[in-house]
């Protein structure tokens, strides 16, 4: 190897080094950025400036017609992901519309603890609400749902519950869909 392969070599392993003295932990070492007028040093926020920390959770039970309260079930939109979803990926859409929904709900529930019509009043409540009536049982007549948070970095935090919905009647005695 001569000079000028040396020189590359040293070049890319220091960049290398300082991506991951960046991002380690993932917290902190930001300092690093002012130092990097170029911007050389690779950014994991590339497509999300503030990185999402939480995972959400959207769990629903039924009230049935017998009286009978149903175990609250997590929404499953889509399967996991597989290492396919690299190359094709169809649902990707699907889950960024969920998590932006999930996302924008949270937003309201927290602005708005005091005042329950707004919450009450969202489109994403509203859309949350709809979808959830048209996943439940022939006997169910009232729905509930609950948006909880994960933190996605640090696993040892517990589950937070942000919202809880109100009872909803989904279907009367004629079976009709109300909300």
């Amino acid at each position: 190897m001569d000079i000028y392969e040396y020189a590359i070599l040293v070049f890319f392993s220091s960049w290398l080094i300082l991506t991951v003295v960046f991002h380690f932990p993932l917290t902190g070492n930001y300092k690093l950025r002012v130092k990097d007028p170029f911007g050389i040093i690779p950014d994991w926020r590339f497509f999300c400036p503030t990185p999402i920390k939480h995972n959400y959770h959207i769990l629903h039970r039924e009230f049935l017609q017998n009286g009978d309260t149903s175990p609250w079930r997590e929404i499953q939109l889509l399967p996991p992901r597989s290492l396919l979803d690299a190359i094709w990926n169809p649902g990707r859409k699907s889950r960024k519309s969920f998590l932006d929904i999930t996302i924008e709900l949270a937003n309201v529930a927290s602005t708005n603890k005091d005042n329950e019509n707004v919450i009450i009043g969202s489109v994403s409540y509203l859309t949350v609400l709809n979808y959830i009536s048209q996943i439940n049982s022939n006997e169910c007549s009232f729905i509930q749902f609950a948006l909880m948070a994960s933190c996605s970095i640090n696993k040892s935090e517990n589950t937070e519950l942000l919202l809880l919905s109100k009872v909803h009647l989904i279907k009367d005695e004629h079976s009709t869909r109300n909300t």
